[in-house]
Parts: structure tokens; C-alpha cells; sequence
């Protein structure tokens, strides 16, 4: 079985690479819908208090970007709520990127955002829960 990994730019997108780019529209969400997986089941937490989002995406810190695009079945999403009702999804590839279907790899500089994350889904579920494992 061949493995393929898709570039954006192979279909004319015009996307932003280095330093953010246009990843940067993350940064203003109104709300977060982070999914997770406990028993083979999804779940989801939506967190839309404005103090509780801005902590969150201070954890945020992007090393650089690129336009691939992975072939992968996250167990870790989360969707950015834009305060026009814009989705942007995105799900963990590992504690320190992000996968952005829509425009490409987001690579973090740290892992605090998927630590902070984890800690909230915890504090949730009442046990210690890792977005990037189905939690049994």
C-alpha cells in the first residue's frame, strides 16, 4: 500500500509559509471546540468564555508553517470559532503541530498548548486524559 501526502499548492492555493503566516487568524477565536477520544468514543468540550479562550491561545507560540497536508485519523481535533461563525479545524499530528486541513502544518515552538488542553479535558473528566490518545 503507497502512502501520499498532498500539497495544497499542487491545486493553486495561495497559502503562507514561515512564521505564521496566514495561520495567525487562529489567534482570534471566540471560542474553542476541542474533541477528544475516552473509550472509543469522541467527545467534545466547547469553551467560549473570553478569559478562558485568551489563556488558551496564549499557550499558542508558532515555530513555522508549511502546505502539506497528512493523510492521518486524529484523535485530537480542535476547532477555532472566529467571531464571524468562520471554522477553523485543526487536529493534532503530535503534541507539538497541528494539522490545519485547509492550508497546511502548523508547528509549535512548545507543547504548552497541548498541555493546557489536556489539563482542561481532565479537570472534565475527573482523570487524567491525553487528546492525543483514545483514553480508556
Amino acid at each position: 500500500m503507497k502512502c501520499f501526502l498532498i500539497s495544497l499548492a499542487c491545486v493553486g492555493l495561495a497559502i503562507s509559509v514561515g512564521k505564521g503566516g496566514k495561520m495567525n487568524d487562529i489567534f482570534k477565536a471566540k471560542s474553542l471546540k476541542i474533541g477528544y477520544m475516552v473509550n472509543g468514543q469522541r467527545k467534545y468540550l466547547t469553551i467560549s468564555d473570553p478569559v478562558k479562550i485568551k489563556g488558551i491561545l496564549a499557550t499558542i507560540s508558532i515555530s513555522e508553517t508549511d502546505d502539506s497536508s497528512l493523510g492521518h485519523r486524529p484523535k485530537g481535533t480542535v476547532d477555532f470559532i472566529l467571531s464571524d461563525d468562520k471554522v477553523i479545524n485543526t487536529s493534532f499530528v503530535r503534541s507539538g503541530q497541528l494539522d490545519r486541513a485547509d492550508t497546511g502544518q502548523i508547528y509549535l515552538k512548545d507543547t504548552k498548548f497541548y498541555e493546557k488542553l489536556n489539563e482542561i479535558l481532565s479537570e472534565k473528566e475527573g482523570r487524567k486524559i491525553d487528546v492525543l490518545e483514545n483514553n480508556k
